[in-house]
């Protein structure tokens, strides 16, 4: 009787239910793809169709489909299998693919399958030697023999191969962002000048180009275009290049790296360039005559954001600039001399931010008093601008003489300094319209921490601006070139800093505080990209407590 009960009990209680990985929620399944090895998220990620939009973007993300994924690095392999079995069209944020184009090297024949599967939001071509599946160990390619001397030139053939890779970039694979830097063995400007008269100037292909631009499936994804290649001016490549260019979808520009163009070479080719939407440019390493900017800028009257590198001819200031250039400027970036041509001829009303990129050399000791003086023609308008950003660049590795005197040595008390009994103590600071309409302050120094001197000082230095609100500190400790800020605590694993006579962390927040301290209306500071706290007063009360 018993055991018939005791059957009957276990029937009524209810059956346990197994729970599997498909069942669980998808935050759950994200946290359990984080501990998985790269082979068990790979079999987990094709389980099933759930799974595999959940797994499958979180393998690809280890490869840096999130990021920068290098083309054809050793682990591309296990990458493009992946992206050949994906259910979806899977989407890389940034592709890099090394390339020379010339006689002897691949064409973007390995690239064209990729450009069929996936979706490209930023696409850049890298010069360097000819991208090959590097299917071998590393210490194999590292015995491998150097290249054969290459022959000059660029090739028909390879051109139109490039064309057709490129077309496929942006109509297949959507890309919004495109950045060339493809180099190649040819430097012969007078073959590129020829070319474009050949192209642009003569009658009978200005009638078949103007009837071609209505036949031509017109550029509808790409919004950014970076020419920073002679390559892209080729023969055959530069009717895609100036196709491109009126792409009505652009609507920034870059020019940059074209240092082999003389101004007559700039002459020709600018007055063959017309972008209908361009609303940002930027130029640097081009040797652009004045009068032909002028001309460009006065046929794009879009323009919003204008930026001058440090790179640049110095402007010609007895060219007469246009009376209704760029009425909707509202951001205005360069040297000093392109900011005093451009604001001492006439005032700007929609102009709203106004970047100084000033070079520091060791020439002489660096101060206020220099940038006044190349300043001086626009410092009434300047005054009139809501945001002026001072960036200042210091390419020496040694940045203790920027500041003034040297402070004490590494070895003392670092408190006493961080309270201005130092250099900081016996800095003079002249009062200057440069200091009372800075906002944005920007230090880049060519150092991965900062000597004790410049940790003492440099706050000092930032109170002689009055209205500074943001403060941004950028050292080689930070990755600017891939826009990724640089992990300060394996920095200095690597650099082996922690050997260093004092302690970063302290003298990091003595830094902080003494800024805040000589800057009180400082809202934001930046450190390496990475924003950190501002300690506020009332934090200093109740540490105090």
């Amino acid at each position: 009787m018993s055991t018939s009960y005791r059957r009957a009990a276990r029937e009524q209680l209810p059956h346990e239910t197994t729970v599997t990985i498909p069942d669980l929620p998808p935050e759950l399944v994200l946290l359990l793809c984080t501990f998985l090895p790269d082979d068990d998220l790979y079999r987990l990620a094709f389980a099933c169709k759930r799974l595999h939009h959940l797994a499958l973007p979180v393998y690809l993300g280890r490869y840096g489909c999130d990021d920068e994924f290098i083309f054809d690095s050793l682990l591309s392999p296990d990458v493009m299998q992946a992206l050949r079995s994906a259910l979806y069209t899977p989407r890389l944020k940034r592709l890099v693919y090394t390339c020379r184009v010339g006689k002897g090297h691949q064409q973007g024949e390995d690239l064209r399958e990729l450009l069929e599967i996936v979706e490209i939001e930023d696409f850049r071509l890298q010069p360097g030697a000819a991208s090959v599946n590097q299917k071998g160990s590393a210490e194999d390619q590292l015995r491998q023999e150097p290249d054969e001397p290459e022959e000059e030139g660029i090739t028909t053939e390879a051109a139109k191969q490039w064309t057709g890779v490129l077309d496929g970039l942006i109509a297949k694979a959507r890309c919004r962002c495109l950045t060339a830097e493809m180099d190649s063995n040819q430097r012969s400007v007078e073959s590129i000048e020829e070319g474009i008269v050949r192209e642009c100037y003569r009658p009978h292909n200005i009638v078949r180009n103007t009837i071609a631009r209505w036949f031509t499936p017109r550029t509808r994804h790409l919004e950014e275009f970076r020419v920073h290649s002679t390559s892209l001016f080729h023969t055959g490549l530069l009717q895609w290049t100036l196709g491109t260019l009126r792409a009505p979808s652009l609507t920034s520009v870059s020019f940059s790296q074209l240092h082999h163009f003389t101004a007559e070479t700039w002459a020709i080719l600018l007055p063959c360039i017309t972008i209908p939407n361009l609303q940002q440019l930027s130029i640097n390493l081009c040797a652009i005559a004045t009068t032909d900017l002028y001309a460009f800028l006065a046929r794009h009257p879009a323009i919003t954001e204008l930026n001058f590198g440090r790179n640049l001819l110095p402007p010609d200031m007895k060219a007469t600039m246009p009376s209704a250039l760029l009425p909707a400027l509202n951001t205005l970036s360069g040297p000093p001399d392109y900011i005093v041509a451009f604001l001492s001829t006439r005032a700007f009303e929609t102009l709203t931010t106004v970047r100084v990129l000033y070079r520091a050399k060791r020439a002489s000791q660096f101060t206020l008093d220099a940038v006044n003086h190349d300043l001086a023609p626009v410092c009434l308008r300047l005054k009139s601008v809501p945001s002026v950003v001072l960036a200042v660049s210091f390419e020496a590795g040694d940045v203790d003489w920027v500041l003034g005197a040297r402070a004490p040595d590494a070895n003392q008390n670092g408190l006493s300094g961080a309270q201005g009994s130092s250099s900081s103590s016996t800095m003079q600071h002249s009062v200057s319209f440069v200091a009372s309409c800075v906002t944005k302050v920007e230090f880049e120094a060519n150092v991965y921490v900062l000597p004790l001197s410049i940790v003492f000082s440099l706050p000092k230095w930032l109170g002689g601006f009055a209205r500074i609100k943001v403060f941004m500190l950028r050292t080689l400790a930070s990755d600017a070139r891939r826009g990724v800020s640089g992990d300060f605590a394996e920095q200095r694993k690597i650099m082996n800093i922690d050997t260093a006579p004092w302690q970063v962390d302290q003298f990091t927040a003595a830094f902080l505080h003494a800024v805040v301290k000589h800057c009180p209306g400082l809202r934001r500071v930046e450190v390496d990209g990475k924003e950190v706290e501002v300690p506020g007063p009332r934090a200093d009360i109740v540490r105090l407590r």
